[in-house]
């Protein structure tokens, strides 16, 4: 989750850190990650669903939570997750 020029970095046990970098600069170091929206980035591993809204927008669903895609970049987040899931069949 970006703030400015810090990223809360949420982890697999529920606990959290802040780095004093920008979300996007994190994101170009964790290859795979996808950006949901300009403050949310998300490993893809831990999506577990995804729906579409009326509104043309959608949310994923991650550790029990619905995160909220922005409408511009679900055409983006879609095509990422079909890419990673076959890749990760094979």
């Amino acid at each position: 989750m970006g703030w400015g020029n810090y990223t809360r970095v949420f982890l697999v046990d529920s606990s959290s850190t802040i780095n004093a970098t920008t979300l996007k600069k994190c994101v170009d170091m964790l290859p795979g990650f996808i950006r949901l929206s300009k403050s949310l980035a998300v490993n893809p591993n831990h999506i577990l669903q995804i729906r579409r809204n009326s509104d043309r927008s959608a949310e994923v669903l991650v550790a029990g939570n619905w995160l909220h895609v922005s409408r511009r970049r679900v055409p983006l987040v879609i095509s990422q997750l079909e890419t990673h899931s076959s890749t990760r069949r094979n």
